[in-house]
């Protein structure tokens, strides 16, 4: 008798354990689906929500993914905004050209740009600079070279030949790999502004690149 006893306890207790186990299975399983059902809820309707969790633990894919339906179902410029700071400038380079040419392109641009300015007085950078920066190199990125140098020529005609100037930029981020006849190209640019400060200094690192990249 003894030893049946302890067969049903064991029994008892393995079906307890099972039981048990069971119990946690369901309730860990219908966790998750209201954590699928409420993250799938934000993804729809606050993409921007989702994309901060991911850009706080440092997934780019995840969080450059939700920040372009945070703008596509705003369409607000601040959204854009966000998406393009947000966007790798080497590894995106094509994404960055398309909203950063979509930034540039929209009506409400030039507004947006003196509402920035304006809040940020004390910055040497103008917002237009910033993105025409930007557009120049993604454009050099992207193998549209000489469409960079028409727009570099276009802006500056239209603003001036700054300290952040779009052909300066170029040379500052991506000057180290730029051919030798790319450079070339570009100092024939910048040499029409020779007069100015700020193009000697653009214009004197184009030469040492140059001198670089002859000696290899």
């Amino acid at each position: 008798k003894l030893l049946i006893f302890k067969i049903r306890f064991k029994q008892r207790k393995t079906d307890l354990g099972k039981l048990v186990l069971k119990t946690v299975a369901i309730t860990l399983a219908a966790v998750l689906s209201v954590c699928m059902i409420l993250f799938g809820t934000l993804a729809i309707f606050a993409p921007a929500k989702v994309a901060n969790f991911f850009d706080k633990f440092g997934f780019y894919g995840p969080t450059v993914h939700y920040y372009e339906k945070q703008y596509g179902k705003s369409g607000e410029i601040e959204d854009l905004a966000v998406l393009i700071l947000k966007i790798d400038d080497e590894s995106d380079s094509a994404k960055e050209k398309k909203y950063v040419e979509e930034m540039i392109n929209r009506a409400d641009y030039s507004d947006y740009c003196v509402s920035v300015d304006n809040s940020n007085e004390l910055s040497k950078i103008k917002t237009k600079e910033y993105y025409a920066g930007k557009y120049a190199t993604s454009l050099v990125r992207t193998n549209n070279f000489s469409q960079a140098l028409t727009f570099a020529e276009d802006f500056i005609k239209k603003n001036t030949y700054s300290d952040y100037n779009p052909y300066g930029v170029i040379v500052a981020e991506i000057g180290e790999s730029l051919t030798l006849e790319q450079l070339s190209q570009l100092k024939i640019k910048v040499s029409t502004y020779s007069y100015k400060d700020v193009a000697k200094a653009d214009l004197s690192e184009i030469d040492r690149l140059i001198s670089i990249k002859t000696a290899e």
